[in-house]
């Protein structure tokens, strides 16, 4: 279920695949990811919903256990 998630996560989007990596692998807050990428908390914000909606309709709204 791991590979599954990770290869989900490898699908995304460039924009929401960054900004999940940074959120998910590399703990960073949104205010730190603003400040990385150059983009506003809004911003993260939404690209972080969008990569978690899309992992979501891809994973059948299944987590990996």
């Amino acid at each position: 279920e791991w590979v599954a998630f990770h290869e989900a996560v490898e699908n995304l989007p460039d924009e929401a695949r960054e900004v999940f990596n940074l959120t998910w692998y590399e703990g960073l807050s949104q205010e730190e990811i603003g400040e990385v990428l150059g983009l506003s908390v809004r911003t993260v914000k939404r690209r972080w919903q969008a990569a978690r909606c899309q992992l979501y309709e891809t994973l059948d709204g299944e987590p990996p256990s």
